[in-house]
């Protein structure tokens, strides 16, 4: 992502090099090629965004498997445990995290910490630490757990296609909106500047002077 943005402002300094005279030129090409790292910047990282949205979409397996783990009488550490292996990374780091947690003597508050702190995770979190705290079967509570996961799977799939179109287009629009604003905008903004000031009286102008 570092290097894609350091090339985007590259390109746009550039652009005002080619396009405006010294010492103007490199004004702009500072300043623009400034703004698009800038804003480049606070785009989410494609590894960051591909690991939320893989535990978006394996979330409710996950929970689903615990499920099956404790109805065939698996302790709740085995079912998180075979679970995790079953759905594979990166929810088997979690549930790797967390069972070696309890098994070492933490209580399930701390064991799920990091589950907590993962938006996908969090509704099995209390619902595996209510598990843990009272020693009931929460095998149901889990699958309920399962389909609101699955609603909410469903609602990130349909913003993902209505923004498929604003991500693609976005880097060019970075690219290309500094040079509209300084190519037409600032032109146009001085020539109004510079027509009023023309037309002021003599003695304001010898007023500002």
């Amino acid at each position: 992502m570092k290097r894609r943005a350091n090339l985007a402002a590259f390109s746009v300094a550039f652009f005002f090099i080619l396009e405006f005279q010294a010492p103007l030129s490199f004004l702009l090409a500072l300043i623009g090629g400034w703004l698009t790292k800038r804003s480049l910047a606070l785009l989410e990282p494609a590894a960051i965004r591909a690991e939320r949205l893989r535990l978006i979409y394996l979330a409710p397996e996950f929970a689903e498997l615990i499920a099956l783990c404790l109805d065939s009488g698996l302790p709740l550490i085995d079912s998180i445990k075979a679970a995790g292996e079953v759905v594979g990374l990166p929810v088997k780091r979690f549930s790797d995290e967390t069972t070696t947690l309890m098994q070492l003597g933490a209580d399930a508050e701390q064991a799920l910490r990091s589950w907590r702190q993962v938006p996908a995770l969090t509704p099995i979190a209390s619902t595996v630490e209510s598990i843990a705290s009272t020693g009931t079967a929460g095998a149901n509570a889990l699958r309920r757990s399962a389909v609101r996961l699955k609603r909410a799977r469903t609602s990130q799939v349909k913003r993902q296609v209505r923004s498929v179109g604003v991500r693609a287009t976005l880097p060019i629009g970075l690219c290309f909106l500094p040079s509209f604003i300084f190519g037409a905008v600032f032109p146009i903004a001085a020539q109004v500047f510079f027509s009023l000031l023309g037309s002021l009286p003599p003695a304001f102008l010898n007023f500002t002077h």
